[in-house]
């Protein structure tokens, strides 16, 4: 069987997403830490050429090379040895899809940014600008994939600067937290009755939620049946196990990244 391995850096959002489902799948993995701060790993052409955007995470299986953590948990899951993380029920493998979609599409990069949560976020996105495009001089053959990570970086500070846009993203978000109340007071797990691939993503939207302040979207009895599920997300082993941040860790060079 060929070795999983993991390139990722811990407190980045869609690392812990992937994280928590090799967790739950029981998956053995290898870990490679791609240091997204100052040292900006992510943009040497080493990685690059593993990984044409320059994010993490990316899970490497023998010869394969997934990316994306909207496709790597999928993958998990279906290529995967390990307990199925999608429902038995039709309906509830549509409401699974339909959860992670809902997720996949909150613009989570930019509410952390705009909300401040990441020290000298903006100075941050400058050197990240500044970095790329002298990679992209110096590495012609790689230009393409540097010219799309730059209008990338310059998209998500444009999103993030704009007050309007982050009171969107927080007006969309408080909507889906009270979708979520809804469909907890019908059911144990957010697609039904049996934890899915909807929870994995789910609970590290939730966690980056409460790193950028917002539990007061559930807290002091606001929407009960969420934060008794979401107290539960957090005593399960995986949770632990795959170490979903509720807030920051490490120094704040270390934490000036694109999480």
């Amino acid at each position: 069987m060929s070795k999983i391995i993991l390139y990722y850096y811990p407190n980045s959002v869609c690392s812990q997403k992937v994280r928590l489902a090799l967790e739950e799948k029981g998956v053995k993995w290898e870990s490679r830490v791609v240091d997204i701060g100052q040292p900006l790993e992510n943009y040497k052409p080493w990685y690059m050429r593993l990984n044409p955007k320059g994010v993490v995470p990316t899970l490497v299986n023998g010869d394969e090379v997934v990316t994306d953590s909207f496709r790597i948990i999928n993958y998990i899951d279906q290529q995967l040895e390990g307990p199925s993380l999608e429902p038995n029920l039709s309906e509830e493998q549509s409401e699974m899809r339909r959860w992670l979609a809902l997720g996949d599409h909150l613009p989570i990069h930019a509410l952390t940014y705009g909300r401040g949560g990441v020290p000298g976020g903006t100075q941050m996105l400058e050197k990240r600008l500044k970095a790329l495009d002298g990679y992209k001089n110096n590495n012609p053959e790689l230009a393409e994939h540097y010219k799309a990570k730059i209008e990338s970086v310059k998209s998500l500070k444009e999103n993030a600067e704009n007050s309007d846009n982050i009171a969107e993203i927080e007006n969309r978000t408080e909507q889906l937290i009270d979708e979520l109340e809804s469909v907890l007071s019908q059911r144990e797990y957010i697609a039904g009755s049996t934890y899915s691939l909807a929870d994995v993503i789910w609970n590290v939207l939730l966690a980056r939620l409460e790193l950028l302040g917002m539990a007061s979207l559930w807290e002091n009895s606001k929407r009960p049946e969420l934060a008794a599920y979401y107290l539960q997300m957090k005593n399960r082993a995986s949770f632990k196990s795959a170490d979903i941040r509720t807030a920051w860790k490490g120094s704040l060079k270390a934490i000036q990244c694109r999480l």
